[in-house]
């Protein structure tokens, strides 16, 4: 995830962080913990990676599905308060509509340790998540060199660029388009039809598929 970019590993620490908070949450109020697999989706507090980790959904985007630089601001769990919140919420969602999607376990069945474990593994990595500060984009030598290649290398040609994670293909959609690169398409695992995408990045080949000559534009895609 740090290899694929910086915002991408911070959100992992982030969701790690917030999974923690999910059971001490559990065992300081003798609830049953959430046992499983398919809670990744719901653990986002910006977006989430459909490709790598088959999420359910994300619960936490705001309704226009803004996740622009402002909004990830406000929406980064970074205080020990912050976190707590966040997993209660979390918690009454999981023991609620996502009920049957968990085992249930009881805490009588975990060991004394458990929770003094998890406190302390989240406060480590949340320690970090302050340390760390925000992800900064205007900093991303990564991210500014592929802007360079795309405006300046490779300025007259359409280019695909791929990348493991779909929290990495938010980020660079968003932060390329601020920098002017366009046309452009963000395709990931929750675009309901790639197709369609994928025939307006090559439209003379698609016409030729289909028989027709449909209006198309061919944007850079990521």
């Amino acid at each position: 995830r740090l290899e694929s970019s910086g915002h991408a590993f911070l959100l992992s620490v982030e969701r790690h962080v917030l999974r923690n908070f999910v059971f001490l949450h559990a065992l300081e109020h003798d609830l049953p913990l959430p046992i499983g697999t398919t809670d990744v989706g719901l653990l986002d507090t910006q977006s989430f990676d459909e490709d790598a980790e088959a999420a359910a959904g994300n619960v936490f985007e705001t309704e226009d599905g803004d996740t622009d630089e402002a909004a990830a601001a406000d929406g980064a769990l970074r205080t020990e308060a912050k976190f707590r919140a966040r997993a209660a919420a979390l918690y009454t969602l999981y023991a609620g509509r996502f009920e049957s999607r968990f085992r249930w376990l009881a805490p009588r069945h975990f060991e004394a340790t458990l929770r003094t474990d998890l406190a302390g593994d989240a406060e480590t990595l949340r320690s970090l998540l302050v340390r760390f500060g925000m992800w900064q984009a205007a900093d991303d030598t990564k991210l500014r060199a592929l802007a360079d290649l795309l405006t300046n290398a490779h300025g007259d040609c359409k280019v695909l660029v791929f990348t493991q994670f779909a929290d990495t293909v938010r980020y660079l959609a968003h932060e390329l388009a601020a920098r002017g690169v366009a046309p452009m398409a963000a395709v990931t695992g929750a675009v309901s039809d790639p197709t369609v995408l994928a025939r307006r990045f090559s439209p003379k080949s698609a016409a030729s598929r289909t028989g027709t000559n449909s209006a198309c534009w061919s944007p850079r895609t990521c």
